[in-house]
């Protein structure tokens, strides 16, 4: 399944860098998933959706912002 989730934007019918950008939006949300349950696991921290989803807002807003070779997303 995390797999799946990982190789996701193989089966995307768009270009390769759309598909490199596909794939890094997977990868974060993944990881602050994984973060979360870690958080909870490892030092009690209760998991708050809301806070994951804003975690994976603001992650995603940064790594394609200004990792990509789309700059001029607002």
């Amino acid at each position: 399944m995390f797999r799946d989730l990982l190789n996701i934007h193989s089966s995307a019918g768009v270009s390769d860098q759309w598909k490199d950008a596909i794939q890094g939006l997977m990868i974060i949300r993944c990881w602050s998933i994984w973060k979360a349950r870690n958080e909870l696991k490892f030092q009690g921290k209760p998991v708050k959706i809301e806070i994951i989803i804003s975690e994976i807002k603001t992650l995603e807003y940064l790594w394609f912002s200004k990792r990509s070779k789309y700059r001029n997303v607002s």
